[in-house]
């Protein structure tokens, strides 16, 4: 048997539990584990295996930053993955972390939206972090994107950026499919 425990925000407790435990017993049959949660966001996760707690564990975060069961569950999928950008990494302050969720969020969170549209991701801004699912080339394009904006990168630089790259991987993906 193998165990983790892992913290959540006591805010999203409520989305994992679920209206009657719904959402927890989704995951427990999803997932194929045990999952126990306390009112105070810690969470603990028991498995037969490594690999299938491993996986366990990341929907979990994924739900513990912002995103739903239902998107914290594509994870189970081996072509998708979960990138979380600490903010605190980056910002000195509270006003710096301020500053850099304006500019991944954009007026009327246009900016959010157009990295979310280009590279076919999921990204939830939540507390001091940015959270991100999708395929794994995906993510790590929006990755590439949202760091730049934090960097301090021009708005319109990144979306140039983000539009050439998948220009250029829906080339490569139609050169592939033709190979075979």
């Amino acid at each position: 048997m193998f165990e983790e425990e892992l913290l959540i925000p006591e805010q999203r407790v409520g989305f994992l539990i679920g209206k009657e435990g719904k959402s927890k017993k989704k995951l427990e049959k999803e997932l194929k584990v045990k999952i126990k949660v306390s009112r105070n966001g810690r969470v603990e996760i028991r498995s037969d295996d490594s690999l299938t707690l491993f996986i366990a564990k990341l929907v979990i975060k994924a739900i513990g930053r912002g995103f739903s069961v239902k998107n914290a569950l594509m994870l189970k999928n081996e072509n998708y993955s979960f990138e979380l950008i600490e903010l605190r990494d980056y910002g000195r302050n509270k006003e710096d972390i301020k500053r850099i969720k304006s500019r991944i969020i954009g007026r009327e969170g246009l900016s959010k939206k157009k990295i979310e549209e280009t590279t076919e991701s999921m990204v939830i801004i939540y507390g001091d972090t940015v959270g991100i699912i999708g395929e794994i080339e995906d993510v790590m394009l929006a990755k590439t994107a949202v760091e730049m904006l934090i960097n301090g990168a021009k708005h319109s630089n990144v979306f140039t950026f983000l539009e050439k790259k998948r220009k250029e991987n829906k080339m490569r993906r139609m050169l592939e499919t033709h190979k075979h």
